[in-house]
């Protein structure tokens, strides 16, 4: 395979990037706090949450959502918008929180046939400790509700925040599916003059219904991600991430990614946002050859009104492997559309493609190209409404670039939340999903029903 020249390349940038990172360590004085009529600008830099073009999908998204289980919340928290009154002084934040779920799902192994239904009784106690320096900020991370925010933007301000929840799964009827599932996360963020830095990471260990296997998988994941942007002038900004992703599905094909991701940022206009860069990355696949990846990317962040926020990107892929993937080349795009047409209402348009790896099959990868669409809205004080649902095409394919396998996965849900108490809710929350596969024993229909009472102190 010829791509010495690529293997060059992308160790050139990868260096680059780090001496990127060892200049923001030895940054500016640290920033002075913003007065209390400062407000984050467009040009913030991004939370470190947000998706990025290239990222894996997560598991509850699109064609993955098959692998959700009745651990996951009903409702996410959202970071919080822009501040607009003067901080406080930083300050601790210990917090112990539970969720109860219980779920009836008619088809625990996404089977095409002889489905099996269940009541899973979910138990989910955990601790969050964290430091903010601003008391908004740290509301808006402990929030229970969606925030009706057009696009979401990188905060002001430096914290740290360490969570650990454990669930304890129990099948009323399938005992032998019982489990305990970790998710353990840290995230930080530090700001000085003319730089940002951060770092997050995440351990997940669960066990779920997963599309590309056929089944429930047990199956761990570590992701590490360190990020650094630096202003070069009042307009253009440089932006740096390192990113590792570990890949462990109990009893299929394990796989490690390693990326370096880069942008050149240049506010247009206040209002419009524009940036050029690229990727470079290797992906290392057990019993199968490793695969080396480039990406030429844009991006564009647009927010013409206080209501209406676009945000669109796109590139091209570069992929070789020496095994049955061969080389090949993919469109990725990721673009989203938010509008808020009233107080406490959002209406989120997405679509997206990448490339997935197999788990299944170690020689082969498979495209994700799909569409959701989102509603929330505050009905009255405490209610929360969210109705969503989308439709994504999964093509598998080897070197030939014929497809091997092909299917037409279809989700709808809904969820009411009620937030009782500034520490609690409860929550009623129903799913559907069908996944119509040209291999007949990936095919299945499953339905789901969700009752949730969440505390946190």
């Amino acid at each position: 395979m010829r791509r010495s020249y690529r293997q060059i390349l992308a160790h050139g940038i990868l260096l680059g990037s780090c001496g990127f990172f060892a200049a923001a360590a030895i940054a500016a004085p640290a920033r002075p706090a913003p007065s209390s009529n400062e407000t984050p600008s467009a040009g913030a830099a991004e939370e470190l949450d947000l998706e990025r073009l290239g990222d894996t999908l997560a598991e509850d998204g699109a064609a993955h959502r098959v692998s959700a289980d009745a651990a996951e919340p009903a409702v996410e928290p959202a970071p919080v918008e822009g501040h607009t009154t003067a901080p406080p002084a930083g300050r601790w934040h210990v917090a112990p929180h539970f969720d109860l779920r219980a779920t009836y799902d008619d088809n625990i192994f996404i089977t095409p046939h002889n489905q099996v239904e269940d009541v899973v009784i979910v138990a989910s106690p955990g601790l969050r400790a964290g430091f903010w320096d601003y008391e908004e900020e740290m509301e808006g991370y402990l929030d229970r509700k969606k925030s009706a925010t057009v696009l979401d933007r990188g905060g002001v301000g430096n914290f740290l925040v360490l969570d650990y929840t454990a669930s304890l799964l129990g099948f009323v009827k399938t005992s032998s599916q019982n489990a305990v599932d970790q998710d353990a996360r840290f995230e930080t963020r530090w700001h000085w003059a003319k730089v940002e830095v951060g770092a997050k990471s995440q351990f997940l260990s669960t066990s779920t219904p997963d599309a590309d296997v056929g089944g429930r998988v047990r199956r761990n994941t570590v992701t590490t991600e360190l990020t650094a942007s630096y202003q070069l002038s009042e307009k253009l900004s440089a932006n740096v991430t390192l990113a590792n992703v570990y890949r462990d599905p109990r009893g299929f094909t394990r796989s490690v990614e390693w990326r370096n991701e880069d942008y050149v940022d240049y506010q247009v206009t206040p209002l419009l946002h524009v940036a050029v860069g690229g990727a470079v990355g290797r992906v290392e696949v057990e019993d199968s050859a490793d695969q080396v990846f480039e990406r030429v990317l844009g991006r564009v962040t647009y927010e013409p009104t206080a209501k209406i926020g676009v945000r669109l990107n796109g590139g091209v892929e570069f992929r070789q492997s020496d095994g049955a993937v061969g080389d090949r080349v993919d469109p990725v795009f990721s673009a989203e559309l938010r509008y808020a047409p009233a107080e406490e209402t959002l209406l989120a348009l997405r679509g997206f493609r990448q490339l997935e790896i197999s788990a299944s099959r170690p020689d082969q990868v498979y495209t994700n190209t799909g569409v959701e669409l989102r509603f929330e809205r505050m009905l009255r004080t405490g209610w929360h409404l969210a109705v969503g649902g989308g439709y994504s095409r999964v093509d598998y394919s080897a070197s030939s670039g014929v497809p091997s396998r092909e299917d037409d996965f279809f989700f709808a849900e809904a969820g009411l939340i009620y937030n009782f108490a500034h520490w609690g809710n409860v929550g009623l929350n129903y799913e559907y999903r069908q996944d119509d596969s040209t291999n007949p024993s990936s095919s299945f229909e499953n339905s789901r029903v969700t009752l949730q009472v969440g505390l946190s102190f």
